[in-house]
């Protein structure tokens, strides 16, 4: 066997070897990217059916309201062609109304609320 032949046999064991391999890591990479990118979406829409429930349904407590927002994003994923089931969709609710109410507490700390509480009963 001469070095030519061995050469020739070690470069197609590599090739063979590594090019699969490069092959599942690059399918694994194209597949999570596009899974962040349906996830952020799914934020989104939570985050702007949350929103919407709030302005719309303002008159609506606990869960009409819940149960309309729930509606809303339902269809919105449907014309959007994503995929989603209720657990998903709870879940993303829950952190989309933490958020809003973190970002809603820290513009106002408790004595604001105490001061408005105060005013409202002398009136």
């Amino acid at each position: 066997m001469d070095y030519t032949e061995l050469v020739y046999n070690l470069l197609l064991l590599l090739i063979t070897t590594f090019v699969p391999i490069l092959g599942a890591v690059t399918f694994s990479y194209l597949r999570r990217k596009g899974l962040v990118e349906t996830i952020k979406a799914k934020e989104k829409l939570v985050e702007k059916g949350v929103a919407f429930a709030e302005q719309a349904y303002w008159d609506l407590e606990g869960p009409d309201k819940y149960n309309r927002a729930i509606d809303w994003i339902a269809g919105q994923f449907y014309a959007a062609g994503i995929k989603f089931d209720e657990k998903d969709v709870k879940g993303l609710i829950e952190a989309a109304v933490y958020k809003m109410q973190e970002a809603w507490y820290t513009m106002y700390d408790e004595d604001d609320f105490e001061e408005d509480y105060v005013k409202q009963l002398d009136n």
